[in-house]
């Protein structure tokens, strides 16, 4: 109904459509992820809780913004395991890991490493390793520094290609 703000869109048909509500664990917004079946791979598109640290007090049913977002990935992982298929989780995480050499800066790294002890792959560390929240954006504070929180991660999927068409 589009109270999200996520859209998920393809060229083949969406099959057995569904939501993961995570409303009962977020605090500022209401958070879900939807979930489709295309071309028989889970398609799942979210968007999680940001860590707002001391700039916007925490007062949701957790001690920190950093457990909330935990939980979230947490609810996601288990609802993708459950379907037992190929399948490619994509969106804007608010997480990433910290790439040094790239001058890219970690974002609630340790929730964000549970898709890889999952068993999810990466898509765009493989193709096209850059920030995606960059400190150079006009809509970004300057001192923000680059992350990378923007992912696709694949599970027993195939994917030819990634990369990132617009900051």
């Amino acid at each position: 109904k589009g109270s999200d703000g996520l859209l998920l869109l393809s060229r083949s048909p969406l099959v057995n459509t569904q939501k993961i509500d995570f409303s009962d664990i977020s605090t500022l917004n209401r958070r879900v992820a939807l979930t489709a079946e295309v071309d028989g791979q889970l398609i799942v598109c979210t968007h999680l809780t940001a860590d707002h640290g001391a700039e916007v007090p925490y007062t949701g049913k957790f001690k920190t913004w950093k457990d909330e977002h935990r939980a979230q990935v947490e609810r996601l992982l288990y609802n993708v395991a459950k379907k037992d298929q190929p399948s490619a989780i994509l969106g804007d995480f608010n997480c990433g890991p910290k790439v040094t050499n790239l001058g890219i800066q970690g974002e609630l790294s340790k929730s964000c490493s549970l898709f890889k002890m999952a068993g999810h792959k990466n898509a765009l560390f493989e193709f096209s390793p850059e920030c995606t929240f960059c400190a150079g954006n006009s809509l970004n504070d300057e001192d923000s520094g680059d992350k990378i929180i923007d992912h696709i991660f694949v599970k027993n999927s195939f994917l030819g290609s990634a990369k990132i068409l617009f900051k």
